[in-house]
């Protein structure tokens, strides 16, 4: 969850100067810029995905993964085939 804001935060903070500079260079006639715009659509599934974590966390909480000490002993398996 903590990643997921982060990268949001982030990608959306190193858009601002690419967004702001599009209508500057479109004025210059610099059609490339517009490369940039997809970049949005990006920053949009991060954020997304973010708030999709903290709506996960309110509904399970925090899951504890504790292993089973044997997860898979031979002496289940070969009980089954009849070896």
């Amino acid at each position: 969850m903590y990643v997921a804001w982060f990268l949001a935060v982030v990608w959306s903070a190193l858009l601002i100067p690419g967004v702001s500079q599009i209508p500057t260079e479109l004025e210059q006639e610099n059609y490339y810029i517009l490369l940039i715009a997809f970049f949005p659509l990006v920053a949009l599934i991060l954020w997304y995905r973010a708030i999709r974590k903290i709506l996960e966390r309110r509904r399970f909480g925090t899951v504890p993964f504790r292993m089973d000490p044997y997860p898979g002993g031979i002496a289940a398996i070969s009980g089954v085939f009849r070896i």
